[in-house]
């Protein structure tokens, strides 16, 4: 296998670095080997298993962590009931002290998926069914289907919940909130209720919905067509519009624009005005499957970050992700500049490769010096053109990219043989500063910070990694 790291004038040509031999058989450096640089961490949980759903970081700076749990919840000296399964929403500082947790308390079994928050607003928002609730009077909950609950910052109260009913299995995806409002991206099969009005979905089929901040009236977009459409990121953009990033099989159709696959599953990434118009709309592919896993904008960049299984995924302006070869598993990080003023995505100012045996990349995050990818991995991990850090079990890792040139500038990786597994990550943008949230089944070793053993099943495990000063 090849895997390379360039810039991307340099992709492919003369000099260009590249890294052989990552086709299962793995060159580990035992120096590096299983290497966890951890400044904090805290894990919370009861005798059933929990599950952990996303993280934010507020500008004060404050952490947000949501999931789900039942039974009871062990949070520093508070103990949280569930009524059926509830939704957790914990705030901590970010060094790691708890400040407040809470639990929304609603009938019926609810599941907090993601999260997003600033100084005054935190919007969870998630999946609900068997008798939900806590939807706002003006909504019909149906028997199933989402919700986004806001809720005041400093005080951790709900103000407002507002759901869409569904059928079938809706799931949320990614979330992101500016002072415009919040947007909420997402999968959808059966039907999806807004505002009174039933949407069908062709299979499966991506959506998009926005509210403003106190959830009043907002609006909903649909990515569909033939095969299955996902909308898996979305984040927010200069003057109020948004871009999202997707996947699609045979064809995509979003505002009356098309594309058709290459063969397997494309990625899609679209900008939209703050109407949820669409400006711009671009696509890659091969003829083997591709997925997003996050994508982020700071500092007139746009980063994108997803899993790659096979031929060469040409991002344009040279910019070319070679195919995994045997059994490895391949992810990537690439870096549009952005125009703002037209909304088009320039040529990749870099596109960084990454391998193992097996790989799910979690998510990514920007600071104004960095950019973050978090995951889980198995084997040997190799990032562009460094040495394959290696171990027997399956750990969590997070990679730190410098944000200019895409290049590995620190790589922690942190497990033992038990399972545990990161879900989102998020970054202080001005301090720079990394936090995940993961769940952890047994215990993890933390390097320097020691052994974590969870309380019951499944924990939630939170903390911060280190970087460089």
């Amino acid at each position: 296998m090849k895997l390379l790291r360039c810039a991307a004038a340099s992709l492919l040509l003369p000099g260009c670095l590249v890294l052989d031999g990552l086709d299962g058989s793995y060159a580990v450096d035992e120096q590096t080997a299983g290497q966890c640089s951890g400044r904090w961490s805290a894990a919370y949980g009861g005798q059933a298993p929990e599950s952990a759903g996303g993280i934010a970081v507020s500008s004060a700076p404050r952490l947000f962590v949501v999931g789900s749990y039942s039974g009871e919840l062990a949070v520093g000296q508070q103990t949280l009931a569930a009524n059926g399964i509830d939704s957790y929403l914990i705030a901590l500082d970010n060094d790691g002290g708890l400040q407040q947790a809470s639990t929304s308390g609603f009938a019926g079994n609810e599941r907090a998926k993601r999260v997003a928050a600033d100084t005054e607003l935190v919007v969870l928002a998630g999946t609900y069914s068997d008798g939900f609730d806590g939807c706002a009077p003006a909504d019909e909950p149906g028997d199933a289907g989402i919700f986004v609950s806001f809720v005041t910052a400093g005080t951790l109260v709900i103000q407002e919940t507002r759901c869409l009913a569904g059928t079938g299995a809706p799931e949320i995806t990614s979330i992101a909130l500016d002072e415009q409002g919040v947007r909420i991206a997402g999968v959808f099969d059966g039907e999806l209720v807004h505002e009174g009005t039933a949407h069908g979905a062709n299979e499966r089929d991506g959506f998009l919905v926005s509210f403003d901040r106190s959830g009043g009236a907002g609006l909903l977009l649909l990515a569909t067509g033939d095969g299955d459409q996902s909308i898996d990121a979305v984040t927010v953009l200069p003057g109020g519009g948004t871009a999202i990033a997707g996947t699609f099989g045979d064809e995509l159709l979003l505002l009356g624009e098309s594309r058709l696959a290459a063969g397997g599953d494309d990625i899609f990434v679209a900008v939209l005005d703050p109407d949820l118009g669409l400006r711009t709309l671009s696509s890659w592919g091969t003829d083997e499957d591709q997925q997003v896993s996050g994508m982020a904008f700071e500092g007139e960049q746009l980063f994108l970050a997803g899993e790659h299984d096979g031929g060469a995924l040409d991002f344009g302006g040279g910019a070319v992700l070679a195919a995994p070869e045997g059994e490895a598993a391949a992810g990537f990080a690439v870096s549009f500049p952005f125009d703002a003023e037209s909304g088009a995505l320039a040529a990749p100012l870099w596109l960084t490769a990454f391998a193992a045996d097996d790989l799910d990349v979690a998510g990514i995050a920007a600071s104004g010096a960095a950019v973050y990818l978090a995951g889980t991995v198995d084997g040997g991990l190799a990032v562009g053109a460094g040495v394959a850090r290696g171990s027997g079990a399956r750990d969590v890792f997070v990679v730190r990219l410098d944000r200019g040139t895409g290049q590995e500038t620190a790589v922690s990786r942190c497990g033992d043989a038990d399972v545990q597994t990161v879900v989102g990550v998020a970054v202080d943008v001005e301090d720079d500063d990394v936090f995940f949230v993961g769940e952890l089944s047994g215990s993890i070793d933390l390097g320097g910070l020691g052994p974590r053993t969870s309380q019951g099943q499944t924990d939630i495990l939170v903390g911060e990694m280190a970087t460089p000063e």
